[in-house]
């Protein structure tokens, strides 16, 4: 897991470079309100975040699509362990929502860690039937291929 340290300067840098969607969780990140961490495809196990409050992206959408792999691109145990962890969980498999990302902040800066999974189309069903079993009722944002997003109640 890789966590990002970001300082004010560097929020307009980062933002660049992880799209501009990141930017609230970058600004959380950098009044150290969060740790903010990427969790890219690796079967090895990684562990929670000891800080809290964090957000988790999860990166299960690699530049080469062929690549994907959905949860079990994942150390099993350790998914299940950070999901469980987190107060809120986004899943995303269409294009950037920034209002996801938005909301994760407000609730960072208000003391809950949250996990956002961004995927692509071919593991929604995957996913959500990991989340449904390791996450019940913390899927509160999702964001499909060819579906309206639905946000949180």
């Amino acid at each position: 897991m890789h966590r990002i340290l970001s300082s004010a300067d560097m929020v307009g840098i980062l933002s660049r470079v992880l799209g501009p969607h990141m930017a609230p969780l970058l600004l959380e990140a950098a009044h150290q309100r969060c740790g903010l961490f990427l969790q890219d495809q690796e079967p090895a196990p990684f562990a929670v975040p000891a800080m809290r409050p964090w957000v988790v992206v999860i990166g299960d959408d690699p530049a080469m699509p062929a690549t994907s792999l959905g949860p079990r691109g994942f150390h099993a145990g350790s998914l299940a362990s950070l999901l469980r962890a987190a107060a809120d969980v986004s899943l995303i498999s269409c294009e950037i929502k920034p209002e996801i990302y938005e909301r994760q902040a407000v609730l960072a800066a208000a003391g809950f860690s949250g996990v956002i999974v961004e995927t692509r189309a071919e593991h929604e069903d995957a996913w959500l039937a990991f989340l449904a079993i390791v996450a019940p009722g913390k899927v509160r944002n999702v964001a499909l291929v060819g579906s309206e997003w639905r946000a949180a109640r």
